[in-house]
């Protein structure tokens, strides 16, 4: 369920957006696949860079070259947003094409999001004592979102965790929960970028959640996310991508991997 909520956030249906790739001018190049992966913060080099392991023929072979030097600016150096040259390798095409025939691709997207952002969010929420399917969710969305400070210096998961304070005695859950997303979308509405303050409606859905509390908190109710528009069933089919690719499916059976956390800088899984 968590990661399907965070799928319709980040692209707008319930079909998992394995094939999903643009240019959203957010200063992060192209954002794409389920986790929106983008060629402005090192994720989407680490997933093409992962398949090539399994697909060295692919055609993403002819963008892992400009991706790695995209990968060498520093964060938040403007020129991580330029996408000239993946469009000249025609990167947008070969990473659809990809994600909607070959299973493999879905599972190293899978792995990559489960290494790189499932399980950290998961040890995150643990550290601070949130153990219910919904407080988990909202942090996996939170590092999806935001990811770590090094890509997001003003709002990350743990500048907000900072911010928040550690969780008060006597406090439950849903009261520390309505804290943080408070503190996430000051966040996000006082940013000087744009992309956030038109997302935190994202937040809004979040903690309309949480005002719910016994209904949603441990995720086995379908959810509805107002500003979406869209209900989350738990149901919905997650392996493959029927919106972007139709009715064709990848060949072969996607089963994550379990990698392990990245816990150093530069991430090993970029090698």
């Amino acid at each position: 369920m968590a990661q399907l909520i965070t799928n319709v956030f980040e692209n707008g249906v319930t079909a998992i957006g394995y094939a999903y790739v643009e240019d959203l001018g957010d200063c992060r190049g192209y954002t794409s696949g389920y986790i929106g992966f983008t060629s402005g913060t090192n994720d989407a080099y680490t997933v093409v860079l992962q398949y090539l392991k399994k697909q060295p023929k692919s055609l993403l072979k002819k963008s892992l070259k400009e991706l790695k030097r995209l990968s060498q600016y520093d964060f938040n150096d403007p020129r991580r947003a330029d996408v000239r040259q993946l469009k000249k390798t025609g990167y947008a095409k070969a990473w659809k094409d990809a994600a909607c025939k070959d299973s493999a691709f879905v599972q190293t997207q899978l792995d990559i999001g489960h290494a790189m952002y499932l399980k950290p969010s998961l040890k995150y929420a643990a550290s601070v004592g949130v153990h219910s399917n919904l407080g988990k969710a909202i942090f996996y969305d939170t590092i999806v979102q935001h990811g770590w400070q090094y890509t997001e210096p003003q709002i990350n998961l743990p500048r907000i965790l900072h911010l928040t304070g550690a969780k008060k005695e006597n406090e439950s859950e849903k009261q520390y929960l309505t804290r943080f997303l408070t503190t996430r979308r000051q966040l996000a509405c006082c940013s000087p970028s744009s992309v956030w303050n038109d997302s935190a409606s994202r937040e809004a859905d979040l903690q309309k959640l949480v005002d719910d509390w016994e209904k949603n908190k441990d995720l086995k109710n379908p959810v509805h996310l107002e500003s979406m528009g869209v209900t989350v069933k738990g149901t919905e089919a997650l392996t493959s991508d029927s919106e972007n690719c139709g009715q064709q499916k990848p060949e072969g059976q996607a089963e994550p991997n379990d990698l392990s956390i990245p816990d150093t800088c530069p991430n090993p899984l970029m090698s």
